[in-house]
């Protein structure tokens, strides 16, 4: 991410992890399904201008917030912060007005194809699936738009979060070509143009080192990778 970049943020680690990194740009912008904590911490912290924006320019545009007492009582009157329903939000069309757009997304689960399925279950608090896909939409409609997927290499069950396919998962977000990066602990995947079997090679690059030599196996099996 650089400084100019319009953000979307939900609920989760992985948008708590973003704070330092975020908090040291400047003149962002922000188009966000959910006002958290993390991103008040952002906004507070100088980052965010909303000066680049063509939507709700020189506004923070959210559908909804959710977090504390503190949260709460920074909003009340706040000029800065423009609340709008999901159908503004979301609108594909409103989110790719603004330039350099970026979608971030939790993935539960990434294949070697650039697939990927979301988080599912009771508790879930972030983007419903249909909102991920309009948010994804967007972005690619944005000017230098981005997408961008993040996870861990593996779950809290070291089970291996990077696989070979991903249909026997629920929640799919059937976009694997306009995926741009996929994010893990070991380093940045870039998939943005990359043949199938480029897109394997760099998938495996990000994966747990102990699970990397049986994913090359794998992929030459499927033939997703040259046998040699």
């Amino acid at each position: 991410l650089q400084d100019g970049d319009c953000i979307g943020f939900s609920l989760g680690p992985l948008y708590e992890a973003l704070v330092p990194y975020l908090s040291k740009k400047r003149q962002l912008g922000v188009h966000s399904l959910m006002l958290t904590d993390a991103l008040m911490e952002i906004i507070q912290s100088g980052a965010v201008s909303n000066r680049s924006k063509r939507v709700f320019p020189g506004k923070s545009v959210v559908s909804y917030a959710f977090g504390t007492r503190k949260l709460m009582d920074w909003l009340s009157d706040n000029p800065l912060i423009e609340f709008q329903s999901i159908e503004v939000v979301a609108d594909p069309r409103l989110v790719g007005a603004n330039p350099r757009y970026m979608t971030i997304l939790p993935a539960r689960k990434v294949d070697l194809s650039g697939r990927v399925a979301m988080h599912a279950g009771k508790g879930l608090m972030s983007a419903s699936q249909g909102a991920a896909e309009e948010m994804v939409e967007g972005a690619n409609f944005s000017r230098r738009g981005r997408i961008i997927m993040g996870l861990p290499s593996r779950n809290l069950a070291g089970e291996p979060n990077i696989r070979l396919t991903v249909n026997e998962f629920p929640k799919l977000l059937e976009v694997a070509s306009s995926i741009d990066f996929v994010v893990t602990e070991y380093g940045v995947a870039y998939l943005t143009g990359r043949s199938v079997r480029e897109r394997a090679l760099a998938l495996i690059d990000i994966a747990h080192p102990e699970d990397r030599a049986d994913l090359v196996e794998r992929a030459k099996e499927a033939r997703l990778i040259y046998r040699d």
